[in-house]
């Protein structure tokens, strides 16, 4: 392992602090999402406020069994959880799936549902 000099963190970080990240004209390379489970007892439009209060760019949706979202209501609840999280100008960045492979009955129905809603990550089971 090798030391980090003073000189070399310094440098570091304000290469860090002149890069693109904080360019007041340009948005951050990354987003900054949170995990739904703990507000999964809200409605879909207090989970999308709850994410603008603490400061998300988007939220990690638990699309599962005892989930935030049913797999066998993603049809119905998915598309009503984007529109709530994009009427506060949040975004869907990741569903946290029980997906474990193709052959699974609902595999099909999540994944055609989760393209539809714009949903580009999601985790398996």
């Amino acid at each position: 392992m090798s030391d980090i000099t003073r000189r070399g963190l310094l440098q570091g970080a304000a290469a860090f602090a002149l890069s693109p990240v904080f360019a007041q004209d340009a948005r951050p390379a990354w987003k900054v999402g949170g995990f739904t489970k703990a507000l999964q007892d809200l409605s879909y439009e207090k989970t999308a406020q709850a994410a603008v209060d603490i400061g998300w760019d988007g939220i990690e949706l638990p699309l599962r069994a005892k989930g935030h979202v049913l797999p066998e209501r993603v049809e119905e609840d998915l598309p009503k959880m984007a529109e709530a999280l994009k009427a506060k100008g949040q975004e869907l960045l990741v569903l946290a799936t029980d997906i474990k492979g193709a052959d699974e009955p609902l595999t099909g129905k999540v994944l055609r549902a989760a393209a539809k809603a714009g949903v580009k990550l999601y985790r398996l089971g």
